[in-house]
């Protein structure tokens, strides 16, 4: 697999193998010795857990790491761990080397865009409020692609339970992740967070997670004052990126209007700008995480200098942003 793999990688001109590594210890050492822009590691090491290497990676040489996982579940629950402790990324192995070519695109196209990845950490403090005074009813809507899961893990924990707002997050990420992601979120946080689904009701400090492979939308035909239903509809092309972060803000922001926040956060590319223009257009607020703190600072930056963004700042000041916006 190491040597389909490289053959793969180096067949790219812009892309070239430095080394391999069959163990834990070696890979530590190679990274150390070849400095390389990008590391992918396999969860399923011989001498050492992937997640403890990628740890140990992220202490003594830390560099963007693309996790390499099977397709059984407990892979994909190590995909979110390796996020968790560092991971910028992951990608499906296939189960027999002769299979490599076809991941070649995915592989190669995820290489190219975590090459350029940030590095950061950031202290995070759980903010802890026993009263809201929100003047009008409010919605949050956060959009984010790679580097997400761990920017959200970073962002969604410091805020209390009980904000009085729903909260709307669409995460470019597979179908069969995003239920065990919400679930996770789930048990960082002390709002409520779940995968959303068909006809869910939005509601105050409850956090719905776009299902991987769908686009989000509310249903303006049960939207009042005293309910809003979301519709779950399955992206069956898969055209374009997905979830679909400009259908959901859109949607967002033509219910909402002026009472609309929008959030975008660090990811390739510049899903998000268009649906940011329609909530500027009914006079939402618009926040862009700063390229500081963006592990790939591609959506906010298209955000920032199409003009939209009422704030840019750093992960670990959004938080305090939101609890302050949500009263105004």
């Amino acid at each position: 697999m190491r040597k389909t793999l490289s053959g793969l990688l180096n067949s790219d001109p812009d892309v070239r193998v430095v080394d391999t590594a069959m163990t834990g210890e070696f890979t530590i050492k190679k990274i150390i010795k070849s400095n390389p822009d990008v590391a992918l590691i396999n969860l399923n090491m011989p001498d050492i857990d992937g997640i403890t290497l990628i740890k140990r990676i992220m202490k003594e040489c830390p560099l963007p790491v693309i996790s390499l996982i099977g397709y059984n579940e407990k892979d994909s629950r190590l995909a979110l761990d390796a996020v968790s402790v560092g991971a910028v990324d992951f990608v499906r192995l296939p189960d027999e080397y002769y299979k490599v070519s076809n991941i070649e695109k995915s592989i190669i196209s995820k290489i190219k865009t975590v090459a350029g990845a940030k590095i950061v950490k950031f202290k995070h403090v759980r903010i802890n409020r026993t009263h809201f005074s929100p003047t009008r009813k409010k919605v949050i809507v956060i959009g984010s692609s790679t580097g997400g899961p761990q920017t959200l893990e970073s962002l969604l924990p410091c805020l209390p339970g009980n904000i009085p707002v729903p909260i709307i997050v669409a995460q470019h990420m597979p179908s069969e992740f995003t239920e065990s992601f919400a679930s996770r979120l789930n048990s960082l946080c002390d709002m409520e967070i779940r995968e959303a689904k068909d006809g869910d009701e939005l509601k105050d400090g409850l956090v719905l997670i776009v299902p991987g492979g769908c686009d989000m939308i509310l249903d303006e035909g049960c939207s009042r004052p005293t309910q809003t239903l979301v519709k779950v509809i399955r992206n069956e092309k898969k055209v374009g990126p997905n979830p679909n972060i400009n259908k959901l803000f859109k949607s967002v922001a033509g219910v909402f209007q002026e009472n609309t926040i929008g959030v975008v956060l660090t990811g390739m590319g510049r899903d998000g700008t268009e649906g940011c223009m329609d909530i500027k257009k009914f006079r939402g607020i618009v926040i862009a995480e700063s390229e500081e703190s963006s592990i790939i600072y591609g959506m906010p930056k298209s955000v920032i200098e199409a003009g939209l963004a009422d704030e840019v700042l750093r992960i670990d000041k959004i938080a305090v942003a939101l609890i302050q916006l949500v009263e105004v």
